[in-house]
Parts: C-alpha cells; structure tokens; sequence
C-alpha cells in the first residue's frame, strides 16, 4: 500500500496527466492488490497532495540521496573531482534533457514550422548545428506538436542529425546506411535529398528490421533493405556504382568494415562513421603520433574527424564516448596506385617492434 500511495504521489508531480485520472487509476489499483477497504485512504492522500502540493514540495529532506536524486557514492565521486562545483554538477544531472526536433523538409521549411509552433504556444529556437533541428524551450508531449502523427517533425537528439549534413548530398547519389536501425539517420536523409537514385539500408538484427518498413513511405521503389552482416557483404554486388555510406558501426568490429570497403573494386566515394573515440583517436592521429591504422587509412583517404558525442545520446548507454569521422578515398594520396607495393607490410612490422631501430 505504500508503494501505491509512492507512484500514485510520482505521477501528480512529475507526469503530464491529469489528476483527476491518476487519483481514479491509483484507487482502482486497491481492488488488484485485494485492499478494497484501502480506497478511501489512497483517495484521501492524493488528494490531500493536489490542494497543498506547494507546501509538502517545499519540506526539506532529510536524506541527501533523496533530495538530489543521487546515490552517496556518486555524490562523494562528484565532490571530490569537483569540490567547487559540485552542487552545479548535480542540479544540471537533474535537469530534464533538451528536447531536439528535426523538420521534415519535404513538408515544411524549418522557419514555417517555427511559425506554427509559435502559434500553438509553444515556444522554441532553430539550433546552430543542424539546418532542420529545433529546440523547443520546454518539453511537451508528443500529442501537442503539430503535425507529429502525420510526419510534419520528428524527435531526435541534435548531435543524431549531424550525419546527415556530413554527406554534402546531391540528385543522383546512391547512400549506404550499414547500420540501419532504428531508422532515424536513413529518415532525415530521404527526407532532406528527395532525389536520391539508390538508398540501402542495412541491419543485421531481424527484430530491428521492422523499425526501418516506414522508410518506404518517404523513398518509394529507391529503397533497398537488407537483413545481414554487412561483413559478409560484398558492395560491388550491390552495382557499379560510387556509393555513400554513412554508418553508427559496431565498436568491435569497426576496424575490419572500413577496411573491408576500401578493398572494393568499386569503392566508396565517402565514409562516414561513428566509432568508439578510441578509435577515431588513432584512425586520425597526426605525425608524432601516428598508429598502425592511422597510416593505414591514411595512407588510402584523407581523413577527418568531425565531433564527439557522450554516452547520454545513446540507449543503452555505452561505456565510452564515440566520435564520427569522414574517410574520403583519394587517388593522389591511395597506396592502392602502388599495388604491388609492400608498403603496408613494412609498416604492420615496424609498429609490431616499436622499441627497436628499423
């Protein structure tokens, strides 16, 4: 009965609905748990919240852990890595996360539908990065944007909509999503370049496939999906053709994709790959500092590295940091203009005995 009268409490003074109907839902529950004779003391609590939530919100806990909704030894973590600003910290941790929108360009301008937010009350601002991104100042369910259901917006976070403005798209491309699902990615890129000829999707998950069945509504007969491991895939099955890919590749095995696209004999005109930092760290390290695949890739395209994003943006939530970067094959700069060369292999043997004088 407690932990009934608990969420009943959590839903008036965090949920956006309506009191009148968590105050009838959280009593019918007493009938469930078999406490009938309960009904009038939940009804009575709840209520009692709704006419003095202003006085009870204002009652200090007594308990830390409670009162900044963080364990002790995250706390303490806190206060040592940042005894002057660890109360900050904590209340930014609380804070409800921005709520990014991402316009759908095909029926819409982001300025029109700034407009008619405006005129639906609900107050928000283009964002710097993104040209289809909007953040709303405060969030608000779903079921008060106008145009949601009909595909006028969507919810995504601001540094997901950055893949597609790395791709510089153009009438007549043919872009290759390796890692498809859940869709959000292939979506703004078929919404923003209407006149792609060819987009593949490609996820190996079965289960995850059917997020990516909508993405036929906005390409009609240019889509291709493809349930399988884009390891086992070979791209000059997929035609002729110069291709963009743009893939969020799987931390592990990230390494052996991009290599295996540029072994092609019909090779990608650009990658774009989010990867563990990690990674991307070596893949573009400078002079100096250079690894095994910094001069392996560089040594095939020039490379850049764009932005990184936390763990946040993610769920589940990873345990690293990830960061997309750009490969672009380039013949003046390719090894591969050498083939005979063994270029490579002196490389792999120098950096297997990097404490020893070649």
């Amino acid at each position: 009965l407690k932990y009934l009268i608990i969420i009943g409490l959590y839903h008036l003074k965090y949920m956006r609905i309506p009191d009148h109907a968590v105050v009838s839902e959280t009593v019918s529950v007493c009938e469930k748990i078999k406490m009938p004779w309960a009904k009038s003391l939940v009804n009575a609590v709840l209520r009692r919240y709704i006419r003095e939530s202003s006085k009870f919100d204002t009652i200090p806990y007594k308990d830390k852990t409670i009162e900044l909704a963080h364990p002790k030894w995250l706390i303490e973590a806190i206060k040592k890595d940042w005894p002057e600003d660890w109360e900050k910290i904590i209340v930014a941790n609380n804070n409800h996360p921005p709520m990014y929108l991402r316009v759908n360009q095909r029926h819409y301008k982001r300025e029109e539908y700034l407009k008619k937010l405006k005129n639906a009350g609900i107050p928000a601002d283009i964002t710097i990065h993104s040209a289809d991104g909007i953040l709303l100042k405060k969030p608000v369910g779903v079921e008060k944007l106008p145009g949601f259901d009909i595909g006028d917006i969507s919810i995504q976070e601001l540094s997901a909509q950055l893949a597609a403005e790395l791709l510089d798209l153009q009438p007549n491309q043919n872009v290759l999503d390796a890692c498809a699902a859940p869709g959000g990615k292939s979506a703004h890129i078929l919404e923003k370049e209407p006149k792609l000829k060819n987009f593949v999707a490609i996820e190996k998950d079965i289960k995850m496939m059917r997020c990516l069945t909508d993405l036929k509504k906005i390409s009609g007969d240019k889509l291709t999906l493809i349930n399988n491991d884009i390891l086992s895939l070979s791209l000059d099955d997929l035609g002729p053709f110069p291709k963009t890919i743009i893939g969020n590749l799987p931390y592990n095995v990230a390494s052996p994709i991009i290599r295996r696209y540029l072994t092609f004999t019909h090779k990608p005109s650009l990658i774009v790959a989010m990867l563990q930092k990690e990674v991307a760290d070596v893949i573009t390290a400078q002079p100096g500092k250079m690894g095994y695949l910094s001069v392996e890739f560089q040594s095939q395209c020039l490379v850049h590295k764009h932005f990184t994003v936390g763990p946040s943006v993610f769920k589940p939530k990873p345990k690293v940091r990830s960061t997309v970067i750009s490969l672009k094959p380039d013949d003046l700069v390719s090894i591969n203009r050498y083939p005979d060369s063994s270029f490579l292999d002196m490389v792999r043997a120098g950096f297997s005995a990097r404490r020893k004088q070649i």
